[in-house]
């Protein structure tokens, strides 16, 4: 199984969306959506592709759309709850936000290594897709 980090600090949309496209098919997978602020994720998941879990991570509550009916979503997103306020950079940034902690985290809850991670301080839009 694979584990894919999709981490923001906000989305550069002003209602907050960010479209992310899951249309690896190579292994069954878990993709983390991460932000500071408050996003609604909106999932575009492509025949073929095995997402087994969702894990919603950030200081704001995060939201999903479009996940499917058989993958687990697992919010920990919130004060209080989050693994790290926020990871936008690798393998980390000067501004208070912790990759390192979120996948120190993501590695300790699922038992198994980041397979990528990709980050960028605002977006409209993520790929988790075959090379």
């Amino acid at each position: 199984e694979e584990l894919h980090v999709v981490g923001v600090y906000e989305s550069a949309q002003q209602a907050n969306p960010i479209d992310v496209r899951v249309h690896r098919a190579a292994a069954p997978m878990t993709v983390v959506l991460s932000a500071y602020s408050p996003v609604t994720w909106r999932l575009d998941v492509a025949p073929g592709a095995r997402l087994r879990r969702i894990i919603l991570n950030g200081y704001e509550p995060q939201r999903v759309e479009g996940a499917p009916e058989d993958a687990e979503v697992i919010d920990l997103s919130g004060q209080g709850r989050y693994l790290s306020a926020c990871a936008y950079r690798w393998p980390g940034d000067d501004q208070g936000c912790d990759t390192q902690r979120l996948v120190r985290g993501l590695e300790d809850l699922l038992d198994m290594p980041v397979t990528s991670f990709q980050g960028c301080y605002n977006a409209s839009e993520a790929d988790v897709s075959d090379p």
